[in-house]
């Protein structure tokens, strides 16, 4: 059984559904990669780029110096 999130989630929200549910569920996301400007792999690639620096405390922010796909997200729907 896991958790499913989704309608408006984008990838700047992360963050705040790891602290949530923990780093078990599922993202049903649509429009946030469907809808990204470089493509529906880019939108996906946003989603999964700042897990790995949840884990480790890294901030979405910085993570997003570091991934083009995600810091296109950020800036179309934020944080």
């Amino acid at each position: 059984m896991f958790t499913v999130v989704g309608r408006d989630v984008t990838a700047g929200m992360v963050p705040h559904l790891v602290d949530q549910p923990g780093y078990d569920f599922i993202v049903a996301s649509g429009a946030a990669i469907h809808g990204h400007e470089m493509g529906t792999e880019a939108g996906a690639k946003a989603f999964r780029q700042p897990s790995g620096g949840v884990v480790e405390g890294v901030n979405i922010r910085d993570a997003a110096k570091k991934h083009r796909e995600l810091d296109v997200a950020l800036k179309t729907w934020g944080v």
